[in-house]
């Protein structure tokens, strides 16, 4: 993304606890392993790394918390990364809805943007499930080429081979989809 179609991208998790989390096991890793990210990391990183910004040479990364109004209402932004919208304060007592106002954010880049959320669901009255009652509720089947079964495409579905001699992005890679009719492993 942040390699073809550029643009300010803003990742919310649910504490400010988590994005350094977040930033140091996931994000800095991914930048630095990535071929096609790594060549846009400045030569000068350490000033432009900093625990919850990243400024590449095509954009800007803004890791926040939710649970602070002013961290999020500050920059316009392209792509918006909503991961566990469940475990997001209720709502700020003045500002409003954290989720509403991070979307105030992609306004200047309306019709290109792209807001993304994720979260386990915990309740109806959840933000995530609240969001795919608005939606279409579609699901993504794939077809088994072995066998020809549908199935929902579910991340439970996806195995990976787990060592303490591989580092996350080489788990990744190991990923493949198990078909639960008939078990065939396809990369």
């Amino acid at each position: 993304l942040w390699a073809f179609a550029p643009g300010p991208t803003m990742v919310v998790q649910p504490t400010d606890d988590d994005v350094r989390a977040f930033s140091e096991k996931r994000v800095k890793p991914t930048l630095e392993d990535s071929e096609a990210l790594a060549p846009l990391i400045p030569p000068n990183r350490k000033k432009l790394f900093r625990a919850a910004d990243y400024t590449l040479a095509t954009c800007s990364v803004f890791l926040r918390g939710a649970g602070s109004p002013s961290k999020l209402a500050s920059w316009p932004i392209r792509y918006v990364f909503l991961d566990e919208t469940d475990k997001y304060p209720e709502a700020f007592t003045r500002e409003g809805d954290p989720v509403e106002l991070i979307r105030q954010r992609t306004k200047t880049y309306d019709g290109i943007h792209k807001i993304i959320s994720d979260s386990t669901p915990t309740t109806e009255a959840g933000v995530i499930w609240r969001q795919f009652l608005e939606g279409d509720q579609r699901e993504l089947f794939v077809t088994c080429e072995h066998c020809g079964a549908s199935q929902p495409l579910l991340f439970k579905d996806v195995k990976f081979d787990a060592s303490d001699d591989l580092t996350p992005p080489e788990i990744a890679r190991t990923a493949r989809l198990v078909c639960r009719a008939c078990g065939t492993s396809y990369d």
